[in-house]
This record gives structure tokens, sequence and C-alpha cells, in this order.
């Protein structure tokens, strides 16, 4: 919830909040002075951004059953390639944090680097200009570079530090110049 009250006080107007459980989604919505729903066909889909932000197995889940319209929808899981928007949205894209968000614990979102992907040139520049506004460490990825970055921020320490000895042809990402 301290995360996306960070959004209001950048000056992203939240135009609404969905959620399966009408309670929190409730609460949230009052934190950020907008409308709620638990219905995904009552989506407001004329938003510049739509952010997909439920658990990585039920993206594809929200993707198949809303109707967003001509807005800019990404997700925001690591793990899950840009990829599964297509063929069902026409402008999307990933805005992944390299952090996992705590409900009630404030986040400092201008230190947290936000990686970004989308499907066009165009689409690119909306969510680098949007991301920008959250953060002052924006960075463009691919897809493979996501994932590695994913694995490097959820393992042991001993682990990341193991991937970083290992040759760059273990890992191609790293060769173009990536820290996570």
């Amino acid at each position: 919830m301290a995360s996306c009250a960070h959004f209001a006080g950048k000056g992203i107007r939240i135009l609404q909040v969905l959620s399966r459980s009408e309670s929190s989604c409730k609460e949230l919505a009052a934190v950020l002075h907008t409308g709620y729903s638990t219905r995904l066909e009552q989506m407001k889909n004329f938003a510049g951004i739509i952010i997909i932000a439920v658990p990585d197995s039920q993206i594809g889940q929200v993707i198949e059953r809303a109707d967003f319209g001509n807005s800019l929808v990404v997700h925001t899981a690591g793990s899950v390639p840009m990829d599964i928007f297509k063929g069902s949205v026409m402008h999307y894209g990933v805005l992944y944090p390299l952090m996992t968000f705590s409900r009630n614990k404030p986040v400092d979102f201008a230190s947290i680097p936000l990686l970004i992907e989308a499907n066009s040139d165009g689409n690119t520049e909306k969510l680098f200009q949007f991301a920008g506004r959250l953060s002052e460490d924006v960075r463009a990825v691919n897809s493979e570079k996501g994932k590695l970055c994913t694995l490097l921020r959820c393992s042991p320490p001993i682990f990341r530090i193991t991937c970083m000895c290992l040759p760059r042809t273990c890992f191609p990402a790293m060769a173009s110049g990536l820290t996570c």
C-alpha cells in the first residue's frame, strides 16, 4: 500500500484499483482517493498505463479476461516474459522493480532500479518516462536480461558470487554490461 501512495506523491493519478478482495481494494482506494472495483469487466480501460500486479501465475488469466482498450499494459513480474501479451494486447510491456515489496512497509522508489521492456519504441519511451517519475535508476532490458536479474536478486549470496565469477559466455546478458 505504501508503494502505491508513492505514485500519487509523484503526480501520477491512479484512476482505479481492482482486486478480488473488496476490503483490501476499498482500503487502498481510500488511501489513493480513487475508485475501486472487484469486477475486472468494470476496469477503466482508457488509462494511459495499466499495471497488472498479481501473482505471476495469474497474469495470463487477467490478460484473457480484460478489455484493455488502447492503453499501455504492463506486468511487474520478472519471471514472466513480455510476450505473454502477444496477440491479446496492442500496447504492452514490463515494469519490473528489482525489489520485493511488503504490503505496509514504506519504499524509497527513487533508489530502486526499475527494469523496463516494451513491444515498440514508442511504448518503451512512454514507459521510460513513467518509470523515470518513480525512480532515478531506469534501465531498458530484454526478457533474457530481466530473467537473469530476477535469478540473481532472488538467489542466495554465494550463488550470486559464483555466477559473477563464471565466464560471461554462460550469461550472455551480463556480457552486454548489465549489472543487477
